[in-house]
């Protein structure tokens, strides 16, 4: 269901990034495979590789995509004589000890003026009652709880905000951040908003007791008992329209500055971060959809 609402934010794409004919494309945490795949089918001129730590990928793939399992936090052990054009991204917050790391081998794995695109959501809520969440909300207290948690693990869940400092530490250039706002709750009368935000409060409700346990039982020494009582409370929130719900879709790009082209597309590129409200509130429930989107 992610992958779908990802989709739906960016108006049915895949990718952000300015590729036109990728040759070799890497996706870093791939999960279930399903945007590899889905890539794969959208440009079968390109070699898609796929990579998780996970065994959960379909064992029917296309022609063109490959599943690799391998741990993404040790030495990738990619060709240097074939590298990639793109290197894709999505929900990996939490995962990774040393993004810095992580992202400086993904630079040397990239060609020339090659891309990297990641997508993230925060795990971070708001609302746009006047006066936002107050701090006795169920939601607040959760979303204080988690992040500790997370914390204490030297892997923070809610990371959205962070990556682009760590693209540019690794060597990136030409980065650009997108921040679009995006509703929980089927309660913007926009139709596209509305159903982005039905299928993203359906995700919610259906991730919190995985994540909620994963955490505040082994960093925090919850009971399950205490977790659920409190869970009861935030789906009891994340379920009133009232409340007016959102939070934030990350989709941040830069490219490898090695010999670059400058006679190319890719000329006058410099850093830009572009804040899309995605809806606005002069009453509440009234939407305008703004796809702002960077003009390459």
């Amino acid at each position: 269901m992610l992958h779908h609402i990802f989709r739906l934010v960016q108006g049915g794409r895949l990718h952000t990034a300015p590729i036109d004919t990728p040759q070799r494309v890497l996706d870093i945490g791939t999960g279930t495979g399903l945007w590899a795949l889905e890539f794969a089918d959208e440009f079968p001129a390109a070699q898609v590789f796929a990579v998780d730590l996970s065994p959960i990928q379909p064992d029917m793939t296309a022609p063109n995509c490959t599943f690799i399992i391998d741990d993404l936090e040790q030495e990738w052990d990619y060709p240097q004589s074939r590298k990639f054009h793109y290197i894709h991204q999505r929900s990996l917050s939490g995962s990774i000890g040393d993004w810095t790391r992580m992202y400086r081998q993904a630079l040397t794995s990239l060609e020339p003026g090659g891309w990297i695109e990641i997508q993230e959501f925060e795990v971070w809520f708001y609302s746009q009652v006047p006066g936002g969440l107050p701090e006795d909300s169920a939601i607040v207290k959760w979303q204080k709880l988690v992040d500790e948690a997370s914390l204490s693990f030297g892997r923070r869940l809610n990371y959205a905000s962070r990556f682009e400092a760590h693209l540019e530490e690794a060597g990136f250039v030409g980065i650009q951040t997108q921040r679009i706002k995006t509703p929980i709750g089927a309660w913007p009368k926009d139709r596209k908003l509305r159903e982005i935000g039905a299928y993203l409060q359906v995700q919610m409700n259906e991730a919190l007791e995985a994540v909620t346990l994963a955490y505040l039982t082994r960093a925090l020494g919850w009971s399950e008992e205490e977790i659920h009582v409190l869970l009861a409370d935030v789906r009891k929130e994340f379920n009133d329209r009232s409340r007016l719900l959102y939070t934030y879709c990350w989709f941040i790009t830069g490219r490898n500055p090695e010999h670059v082209d400058h006679s190319s597309h890719l000329k006058g590129w410099h850093r830009r971060k572009v804040d899309v409200a995605y809806f606005s509130h002069p009453e509440h429930g009234t939407f305008t959809a703004l796809w702002a989107l960077v003009a390459w």
